[in-house]
């Protein structure tokens, strides 16, 4: 039954990237067709103000990282929906240097600056910094430096501008057992604008989980996605 009121739907910056002109409006129209009622996006500047949004019923469902996701749910906000690509739930961090790197594997790396995301980022941040360890490139010898840059695109210019060594950008579970489709969902990311030069994949790290719209501890209506990807309107 559709909502007497428009629905509030939290989005950060920093996840929306070089797609912020699009994505809002896709979203919300998407979630207005399966609600039945009218959608607002609330943008907020990073993860942490997007998580205090949710946590502070300032909005009624927001788009999350996995990480984030864990800390809402331990305080009441309940799961509506889960992205699907290629028919998984879950998708890959690949590692990248610029093509002129001579390192062509993670234990090769050692006194690099790297270009993360967001402290709360499972795939630019969490996974890799894991995945590298395992690899034989623990922080304390792989790294020199780290910083966070807020969002793919800074992170990805740092690396261009050689700020930076090594930054991340997702891709799809497929695409891990296959270098070339790697690549190329990589070069069509670029394409989209969020990286001006072309780089090297060196690896692509464990399985992240999907990032999670979840409603707020007290959310008036919830939307969820059918396999087909659309969304269909459902009450707690």
């Amino acid at each position: 039954m559709p909502l007497a009121r428009t629905v509030s739907f939290g989005l950060s910056r920093n996840h929306a990237g070089a797609n912020l002109d699009a994505w809002p409006g896709l979203i919300s129209a998407a979630l207005a067709a399966g609600l039945g009622s009218p959608v607002e996006v609330a943008l907020t500047e990073d993860y942490d103000q997007l998580l205090a949004s949710v946590l502070g019923s300032g909005v009624d469902i927001a788009w999350l990282p996995p990480l984030l996701h864990a800390r809402a749910a331990e305080q009441g906000a309940r799961l509506v929906a889960l992205p699907q690509r290629d028919g998984w739930l879950t998708f890959r961090s690949a590692l990248l240097v610029r093509k002129d790197d001579p390192v062509t594997s993670p234990g090769a790396l050692r006194g690099v600056r790297v270009a993360w995301r967001d402290r709360n980022s499972a795939s630019g941040y969490l996974f890799p910094r894991i995945e590298l360890a395992s690899r034989g490139a623990p922080p304390e010898k792989a790294f020199s430096s780290e910083k966070f840059y807020g969002s793919v695109v800074e992170a990805a210019q740092a690396v261009v501008s050689n700020a930076a060594d090594l930054c991340t950008c997702w891709v799809s579970e497929t695409a891990a057992r296959d270098p070339a489709r790697a690549m190329a969902e990589i070069e069509k990311a670029r394409r989209t604008g969020w990286w001006s030069a072309r780089g090297s994949t060196i690896r692509s790290a464990r399985s992240s989980p999907p990032r999670c719209s979840r409603c707020t501890p007290r959310p008036p209506a919830a939307a969820r996605w059918r396999r087909s990807g659309r969304p269909s309107a459902s009450r707690r």
